[in-house]
C-alpha cells in the first residue's frame, strides 16, 4: 500500500502536526473502497447498485486514485459512472425533451466533472450540464420562492455545486448562481443568525414540524457549496457565515462522549437549549472539512483542533459497510486532509505508518481475538508484525502483504481493564513503525461465547445446479454480524443478509469451495467453508476449445450507455487469455489478461443501433484453444 502526497495545503507552518487517525482513514479507504468497487463489479438489481453510488461514488474513487497514485481505482470510478450516469442520469427523461431530471438530492456532478477533465468523455460533460439545468430545483424555471426556506438547503447546495461544475466542463456561467448563493447564505442565517427557520408541516420527523430544527450534516453540505463558490469568486460573506455555523455546531451539537454531532434536534424556541441527544459519527466527515477550511483561511488553531476531533471521531466510529456510507465519508474528507495539512506527507525516511483496523478503539476483547494491521510505506516483500497488549507480546507474523494482515492474539496474557494494543512492523529494508488502539480486556466472569460461523446449506459434498440458496449463520461474539461469502477465494456477496442466491451456471462444472467469513460488532471474525460440486450438465470442452460463460448482461435484458460485459473461462491453458467482444460483427472491446474470470469489458452501446443485438464473446488461451458464447440483448439509447 503506497499512499502518495497528492494533496498540498496552503496552511500555516504550525499546522504541520500529525492528523489524528490519518493512517486508519487511509487503511479504511482501501479496505472498504475495494469492497465497494467489487460490489459494483458483481450483478445486482439496478436499485441496489444505485443505492451503492449515492453521495457520488465516482468522485470518491477518482479521489482515491489521485491520493494513492494507483490508476486501477479509475476502473472503480467507471463502474460507478456506468450506474449513476449511464443507467440513471441519461435515462431520467425530462418533460418536453432532454435528460437529467433527477431529484435535487441526486444532483451529483463532481465525479462526472472529474471524469470529463481526465478523459474528455463528452457524455460526462453533457451529463454535468444536463444535471445543472434539469435536476429538481436547479432549473431556471424554478421560482426562487421554492428554495428560500432552509428546508431546501440540500437542493440549493447541490444546485450551486452543479452550476460551478458545469462551468468547469465548458458551460457558460449561470445567471442564477448568485441568487442561489444568496439563498444558501440566507439558510445559514435562518439556522444561526436570525434563527428564524421552522421545519414546515411536511417535516420528517413529524414531531419537528413548526420547531426550530437543525441537522448538522445539512449545514456541512451548505458549507461545502459556499466554500466552492468562495474558491471561484472570493466572496467575503462566506468565511463569517461558515465560521458562525461551525461555532454554533461545536457549542450546541457536539457530543464529546460519542465523538460526533447529533444527527438532528429541535426545540420550540431557539433561546432554549437543545435537548441531549446521542452522536451520529457516520456524518462527521461531511462536516469536518469546514473546520479545516476555516483553519486554512484564518490560521486559528481552535478550528484545527476541533476539526481533528470531528475527523478522528468519524474515522474511528463511522459505519462504512455499505457503499452509501463509504461514499459519504470519503466524498469531501480528502479536502480535510488538504486544508488541514500535517498529514498527507509520506512517512519520514526509515519509518512506516501502521494502522490497526480491527479491533477498533474502545472495543472490548476477551479470549482469543484477531487484529487486522495495515502497513504504509513498506519496501520489499517481507514485513514482520509484532502485537503487544499492555506491553506484553501476544502475537507475531511475517507477511509479504502490506495489508490486510490478520493475526490472532491471546487477551488472557494481559490484565482486565483498559490496555493499549500496539502493532509494531519492520519491512525488508529495516524500516520500522508502530500504531496502536485502546481496548478493554475483559476475561473475568463469564466471557461471551466465541464467535462461530456456519454454512447451513448447501450440505457438505452436495451436488448443486441452477440457482442454489446459500444459507449462512453466526453465533457467539457480539451482534450485529456481517457476512462475506466467497467462491474459491472470490467474494460473491458481503452484508447483513444470511441468504444468497448463487447462480451456479456462471461457474464451471467441478468441485468448488464456499468460504464464509463472519465479523461481529466487536470486530472479531470467524470462518467456515464447504466444498460442493457444481453440475449443470456442461460437457468438458473438446480438444482445442474453451468454455466461455457470460454472466452480465443476461440474454433478454435491455442495455444503454456504457454496458459492462462480464466473462468467465473454463479449461484455459497458460496465462495469456485474449477476450474479444463483437456486436453485429464489429469488435467493440478486447483485452488480454491472465485471469479466467471475472473479466469485465465496457461496451459503449451508443455506437450500436437500437434494437435486438447479438453479443458474441470470443476467447483464446495461450495454447491457441478457442471458445465462444453469445447473448442477445436489446439496445435502447
Amino acid at each position: 500500500m503506497v499512499l502518495l502526497s497528492a494533496l498540498a495545503a496552503a496552511v500555516p507552518v504550525a499546522a504541520q502536526t500529525p492528523i489524528p487517525q490519518l493512517a486508519l482513514w487511509e487503511a479504511h479507504m482501501l479496505t472498504y473502497g475495494q469492497a465497494a468497487c467489487a460490489y459494483l463489479a458483481a450483478p445486482h438489481l439496478f436499485e441496489e447498485d444505485l443505492g451503492e453510488v449515492y453521495y457520488d461514488a465516482e468522485r470518491v474513487f477518482y479521489q482515491i486514485a489521485d491520493y494513492t497514485g494507483d490508476a486501477s481505482w479509475n476502473t472503480c470510478a467507471q463502474r460507478a459512472e456506468a450506474v449513476y450516469r449511464d443507467q440513471y442520469v441519461l435515462s431520467a427523461a425530462c418533460w418536453g425533451g432532454g435528460f437529467g431530471c433527477v431529484p435535487g438530492y441526486w444532483n451529483f456532478t463532481h465525479g462526472l466533472t472529474l471524469d470529463f477533465l481526465r478523459t474528455g468523455d463528452a457524455t460526462s460533460r453533457n451529463a454535468v450540464i444536463a444535471l445543472s439545468q434539469n435536476a429538481a430545483f436547479a432549473a431556471d424555471t424554478t421560482p426562487l420562492a421554492d428554495t428560500e426556506s432552509a428546508w431546501r438547503s440540500r437542493e440549493v447546495a447541490y444546485a450551486i455545486m452543479s452550476y460551478i461544475n458545469a462551468e468547469k466542463v465548458g458551460a457558460a456561467p449561470r445567471a442564477r448562481l448568485p441568487a442561489l448563493v444568496d439563498q444558501a447564505l440566507g439558510h445559514m442565517d435562518q439556522w444561526f443568525g436570525s434563527q428564524s427557520f421552522r421545519c414546515p408541516s411536511i417535516c420528517d420527523p413529524a414531531a419537528a414540524a413548526g420547531q426550530y430544527y437543525i441537522q448538522p450534516f445539512m449545514v456541512g453540505l451548505t458549507s461545502e457549496a459556499l466554500i466552492m463558490y468562495f474558491e471561484k469568486t472570493g466572496d467575503s460573506r462566506v468565511l463569517p457565515a461558515v465560521r458562525t455555523a461551525m461555532d454554533w455546531l461545536w457549542a450546541n451539537a457536539w457530543v464529546a462522549a460519542d465523538q460526533a454531532f447529533w444527527y438532528q434536534n429541535w426545540v420550540p424556541d431557539p433561546a432554549t437549549s437543545m435537548p441531549a441527544q446521542s452522536g451520529g459519527p457516520d456524518l462527521n466527515l461531511l462536516i469536518a472539512p469546514a473546520f479545516a477550511w476555516l483553519y486554512a483561511q484564518t490560521g486559528d488553531t481552535t478550528y484545527r483542533d476541533r476539526g481533528d476531533q470531528v475527523f478522528a471521531g468519524g474515522v474511528l466510529k463511522a459505519f462504512l459497510g455499505s457503499g452509501k456510507q463509504f461514499d459519504q465519508n470519503y466524498a469531501w474528507s480528502f479536502d480535510y486532509v488538504k486544508w488541514r495539512g500535517g498529514g498527507a506527507q509520506p512517512p519520514p525516511p526509515g519509518t512506516l505508518r501502521i494502522a490497526i483496523t480491527e479491533p477498533t478503539n474502545g472495543t472490548t476483547v476477551s479470549g482469543t481475538a484477531w487484529a487486522v494491521v495495515w502497513i504504509n510505506g513498506a519496501t520489499g516483500s517481507a514485513n514482520s508484525v509484532t502485537l503487544t497488549l499492555g506491553g506484553r507480546t501476544v502475537g507475531s507474523t511475517t507477511s509479504g502483504s502490506a495489508g490486510p494482515i490478520s493475526l490472532p492474539f491471546d487477551t488472557k496474557l494481559a490484565a482486565d481493564g483498559t490496555q493499549t494494543l500496539t502493532a509494531s512492523a519492520r519491512d525488508a529494508s529495516g524500516n520500522t513503525g508502530a500504531g496502536s488502539v485502546s481496548v478493554t480486556v475483559s476475561n473475568g466472569g463469564t466471557p461471551p461465547a466465541a464467535l462461530t460461523a456456519a454454512i447451513a446449506a448447501p450440505a457438505a459434498g452436495a451436488t448443486v445446479s441452477g440457482t442454489t440458496t446459500v444459507t449462512m449463520s453466526a453465533s457467539g461474539g457480539t451482534a450485529p454480524y456481517t457476512y462475506a461469502l466467497a467462491l474459491d477465494g472470490t467474494t460473491l456477496v458481503s452484508g447483513a443478509a444470511t441468504g444468497y442466491a448463487w447462480n451456479t451456471t456462471a461457474t464451471n462444472d467441478a468441485s468448488h469451495t464456499l468460504t464464509l467469513t463472519v465479523q461481529d460488532g466487536a470486530g472479531a471474525t470467524a470462518t467456515a467453508s464447504r466444498t460442493v460440486t457444481v453440475a449443470n450438465g456442461a460437457q468438458p470442452p473438446s480438444t482445442g476449445t474453451l468454455q466461455v460463460f457470460v454472466t452480465q448482461p443476461r440474454s433478454g435484458t435491455t442495455v444503454s450507455g456504457t454496458a459492462w460485459i462480464v466473462m468467465w473461462l473454463s479449461g484455459a491453458q497458460g496465462t495469456a487469455n485474449v477476450y474479444t467482444v463483437d456486436v453485429n460483427g464489429q469488435t467493440v472491446a478486447t483485452q488480454t489478461t491472465s485471469s479466467t474470470g471475472p473479466v469485465s469489458l465496457p461496451w459503449v452501446t451508443t455506437g450500436t443501433p437500437n434494437g435486438t443485438q447479438s453479443v458474441r464473446v470470443s476467447a483464446r488461451d495461450a495454447s491457441g484453444n478457442t471458445g465462444t458464447a453469445t447473448v442477445t440483448v436489446t439496445v435502447a439509447n
